[in-house]
C-alpha cells in the first residue's frame, strides 16, 4: 500500500470519528442521493447506488486503488458488501458515469468556489495517463506509450477533460482508449 499523504493523514489524525462517519459525511455534503436520482442512475435489488457510489469515491482517501485492494486492505470491515455489488455497478454499460461525473464536479466546484471566481491562470486541460493492466486476457488492452516513464505499457489510455479553476483539477469528461497496433511490428504479450 501506498504512503498516506500528508493532507489525508491530518483529517484522519484531526477526526476521532470513523471512516464510515466520513463517508456518510461525503454523501451529505455532495448530496450523492440528488445527484443519483438526478441522474436516473437505479438499481433493481440490493444496495443503493449512493452507498456504493460514496464507498467508491473515498478509494483515493483510504489508499486502496481497486475493488480487489479494498478487500484485502484492513477497511473491508466498514461494510457488509460483497466485490460483486461493486463489480456489478462499475460494469454496468447502461450506467449514466458521466452525469454522475458533471454532477460530483459541479457540486464540488459549488463548495470550493461559492462566488464562481475565476482566476487569471484558469484553463481547461486535456490529460492522458496510461493505465498499466496485468494480465493476457484483457478486453481491447493494448501496448500504449507512457511519456512519464518513457516506455510502452500493456494497458489503456485515460483521456480526461477537466477544467482548472486556479488551485483545482475538475474533471468534467473522460474516455478509455486502446491504441492500435503500429504496422510491421508483432505484438509480444507480457
Amino acid at each position: 500500500m501506498r504512503e498516506t499523504p500528508a493532507e489525508i493523514k491530518k483529517v484522519f489524525d484531526k477526526h476521532p470519528y470513523s471512516i464510515d462517519s466520513i463517508i456518510f459525511d461525503v454523501m451529505q455534503t455532495f448530496k450523492l442521493h440528488a445527484i443519483v436520482r438526478h441522474t436516473r442512475f437505479e438499481k433493481q435489488e440490493g444496495y443503493a447506488v449512493t452507498e456504493i457510489l460514496a464507498l467508491l469515491i473515498m478509494f483515493p482517501l483510504m489508499m486502496v486503488s481497486s475493488v480487489n485492494s479494498f478487500f484485502r486492505s484492513e477497511f473491508h470491515a466498514i461494510t457488509t458488501m460483497k466485490k460483486d455489488a461493486l463489480y456489478r455497478l462499475k460494469n454496468n454499460e447502461w450506467a449514466p458515469w458521466r452525469a454522475v461525473l458533471y454532477g460530483i464536479a459541479s457540486r464540488f466546484q459549488k463548495i470550493v468556489n461559492p462566488n464562481q471566481i475565476v482566476a487569471a491562470n484558469s484553463a481547461f486541460i486535456l490529460d492522458d495517463t496510461a493505465d498499466r493492466r496485468v494480465g493476457r486476457h484483457r478486453e481491447n488492452v493494448s501496448y500504449v506509450f507512457d511519456p512519464m516513464i518513457g516506455k510502452t505499457l500493456w494497458g489503456f489510455k485515460h483521456l480526461v477533460w477537466g477544467f482548472f479553476d486556479g488551485t483545482t483539477f475538475i474533471p468534467l469528461d473522460f474516455s478509455i482508449h486502446a491504441e492500435q497496433r503500429l504496422r510491421g511490428r508483432k505484438r509480444r504479450e507480457p
